[in-house]
């Protein structure tokens, strides 16, 4: 009998890989082909993190390894006035998160179930790559529950894979802007974003940037402003992410 998406995504948590990625350095780890795109979406739901919330606290639900808190509890918009968590329930992510975390106040890292959080406890709520790896049977409950924890007027920003890439092994489904949002048919989208498109510069780049050591230079600078330019940037039907900004009444 195969594992299940759960245990594969499990099972990658062995070495926290993602901490290969350099958001503020540009740095997308040697011979790491996924390197470009995780930057890129992590990198956007990082701003939109910083951008959108404004008072009380923050969860980061599926939080993994704790990659967008622990950046974002290094950013300016982080202080000791509200509350960071993160919950997952992989027990070595969440050793790995608190691994890499900042020594600074309100910042946490719990192995929790969202059905186990207080009522409107949170003003921002986000759920980064997390979507895909629930179960059909599963998704309402889950759901149900991420609306329960987000407080009147709070914050909700998604990020999925685009219905343009070929589902894996450890993902249920892939998402469009409108079945994303469909899942929480009572917020407002405030905001749609569709990032890194898909094509043969897209490839070629990700090829020179991820697999090619290269240090500081023209080259590389020349390369990310190509990037920038002609491939960050995407149309629903070109994109390989779909990241959304929701706001419940």
């Amino acid at each position: 009998m195969g594992r299940s998406p759960r245990q594969l995504q499990s099972d990658q948590y062995r070495f926290p890989y993602h901490y290969l990625v350099d958001l503020k350095g540009r740095r997308f780890g040697s011979h790491l082909g996924w390197g470009l795109d995780y930057a890129a979406y992590m990198g956007r739901a990082l701003a939109l993190l910083e951008r959108h919330h404004r008072d009380g606290d923050v969860l980061d639900l599926g939080c993994g390894d704790g990659f967008l808190l622990n950046h974002f509890a290094r950013g300016p918009a982080f202080d000791d006035t509200f509350r960071a968590l993160g919950i997952d329930p992989d027990a070595r992510a969440i050793r790995f998160a608190r691994a890499f975390a900042p020594e600074v106040e309100g910042l946490e890292f719990r192995c929790r179930e969202v059905a186990e959080l207080e009522t409107g406890a949170f003003t921002t709520v986000t759920l980064v790559e997390v979507l895909e790896h629930v179960p059909d049977e599963a998704l309402p409950p889950f759901t149900g529950h991420v609306d329960r924890v987000l407080a009147p007027g709070g914050t909700l920003i998604l990020t999925a894979p685009s219905t343009n890439l070929p589902l894996v092994a450890k993902h249920h489904r892939h998402y469009t802007a409108d079945s994303l949002a469909a899942h929480f048919p009572g917020c407002e989208v405030l905001e749609r974003h569709f990032l890194t498109r898909r094509s043969a510069l897209y490839h070629l780049l990700s090829f020179l940037l991820c697999r090619l050591d290269l240090g500081p230079g023209p080259l590389r600078r020349l390369l990310l402003a190509a990037f920038d330019r002609r491939v960050l940037e995407a149309t629903e039907s070109t994109g390989s992410r779909v990241i959304l900004v929701l706001r419940k009444p």
